[in-house]
């Protein structure tokens, strides 16, 4: 839906809500009219319908504030201020709705309007704030799109700080990284929920603490120094292309979802602070393995020791391959691990990633789920010695009791991606499905006399559904 106009608040100020007359089709969601005003008819077809009269009674206007503002808790700015066109009981709703969220959407929706072209975003936003009533409880700003100046960024966050904002989001994507103000450090215990975006982290002083922070993301991010972060309450905490993260010690025991995600610079000590990470996802692109060619990165057991609540990983290929660089025997038989859920990307003719994975998949005996992404042999290595290593009898030396799902994507029908799948087969009693999805380089007759060979493998699961998918 298309913004047609700004909606006057009074004579002296130009801006209004950017509304869109719309009663007719949002009405039916706000109104409940009484049984006596209900009519029947009948439609073109013959069909009963029931009109609505005018005079209906709004059930939703009557309900609590606190009940509006989670129902509209997540609603962009603009369909908000749309509200104000249903009668004179929401034409202010707006102003006083704790949530203020000018995403890209919203931008895109005031760049697409002619009405709008005298007014630039500055002013726009200035006068939104302006205009608020009450405290800020949740603000998402993205301004990756547009022209902004840094002082307007820094007296709109100034300006939601005092409002008491609980959760903020701050999107500086494709701009020049952008210096944090000291508003975001000063009113640092009311946050619950933190998402930074390219922006220059710096604390005023070496020791922060968030006493309420149970989400924090930080993305395009460049650690200049180093910095204690206490937040005993953080639960979840994810990291998007930054660098030096190693500077960031973090005091945070009760986080359970840990991502990196190509973030770099990371070493073993990051990990001794997070003993109770359930879900760890570590995604590293090809291009850095020399970052960790000292052997500074974490190793199987090392993780397994550090972070011994683990019961989901997602490791990129690179990751498995760093992981698999301590000098310890191929047969290398970690503690059992709490893990249920892994998925790794894998190359199948590498010695080194394939013993590395089947390690951490028989140290794991309350394994449920596998997901294995098949990359392909880009640098034509031999695969003499995966083969030899897959035909041992020790490979899998025991039945993995608890595994039900096997998942094998990009497959290009090597024999080291049979041989794995029929090890799966045959040392899984309780598996339950079996899906492969080849990879489109893989020509189609070669897709299915790959599957055939697949379906002639022992089971040691009577029921298990083999599955060929795209």
């Amino acid at each position: 839906m298309k913004i047609d106009a700004f909606v006057n608040s009074d004579d002296n100020n130009k801006f209004g809500l950017l509304a869109l007359n719309i009663k007719s089709y949002i009405r039916p969601f706000f109104q409940m009219q009484q049984p006596n005003q209900r009519r029947k008819s009948v439609d073109d077809r013959g069909r009963d319908v029931i009109l609505i009269e005018d005079d209906e009674i709004d059930r939703i206007s009557d309900l609590p504030t606190n009940v509006l503002d989670i129902i509209f808790k997540d609603v962009p700015f603009n369909e908000l201020a749309r509200t104000s066109v249903l009668s004179k009981k929401w034409r202010f709703f707006w102003t006083t709705h704790p949530t203020i969220i000018l995403d890209g959407d919203f931008f895109e929706d005031i760049s697409n309007n002619a009405g709008l072209v005298e007014y630039d975003f500055n002013n726009i936003i200035d006068k939104i704030l302006l205009q608020h009533l009450g405290p800020i409880d949740k603000f998402v700003l993205d301004v990756s799109t547009i022209d902004i100046y840094e002082w307007d960024l820094d007296h709109w966050l100034l300006y939601v700080t005092k409002k008491g904002v609980k959760e903020l989001t701050l999107d500086n994507s494709n701009q020049d990284p952008y210096t944090l103000p000291l508003c975001i450090f000063d009113c640092s215990s009311t946050f619950t929920f933190l998402s930074i975006s390219n922006c220059m982290f710096k604390p005023p002083n070496p020791n922060k603490v968030f006493s309420n922070l149970l989400e924090l993301h930080l993305k395009f991010i460049n650690f200049l120094a180093t910095h204690d972060i206490d937040a005993p309450l953080l639960t979840t905490l994810t990291f998007t292309s930054c660098n030096r993260i190693h500077f960031l010690l973090f005091f945070a025991s009760k986080v359970e979802n840990l991502t990196i995600d190509d973030s770099h610079e990371l070493q073993v000590s990051f990990f001794e602070n997070f003993p109770n990470v359930k879900l760890l996802h570590i995604l590293i692109s090809h291009n850095l393995e020399e970052d960790y060619a000292d052997g500074s990165f974490i190793t199987w057991s090392k993780l397994l020791a550090l972070c011994p609540n683990l019961t989901g990983l997602c490791f990129s290929n690179c990751c498995v391959r760093l992981l698999g660089l301590e000098i310890i025997p191929k047969m290398f038989n970690p503690e059992p691990s709490q893990l249920e859920h892994v998925r790794l990307g894998l190359e199948f003719f590498d010695i080194d990633l394939v013993s590395g994975a089947l390690s951490l998949i028989r140290s794991s005996p309350k394994l449920r789920v596998l997901q294995i992404q098949a990359l392909p042999n880009s640098s034509g290595q031999d695969i003499e010695d995966v083969l030899m290593y897959l035909n041992e009898p020790s490979c899998v030396n025991q039945p993995l009791e608890m595994l039900q799902y096997v998942e094998l994507a990009e497959f290009e029908g090597t024999q080291s991606e049979l041989i794995f799948l029929n090890l799966m087969l045959w040392k899984c009693p309780s598996l339950s499905q079996m899906i492969i999805r080849p990879s489109n380089e893989v020509d189609e007759a070669d897709k299915w006399k790959f599957f055939a060979q697949v379906l002639q493998s022992h089971r040691a699961s009577p029921t298990v559904q083999i599955l060929l998918l795209p």
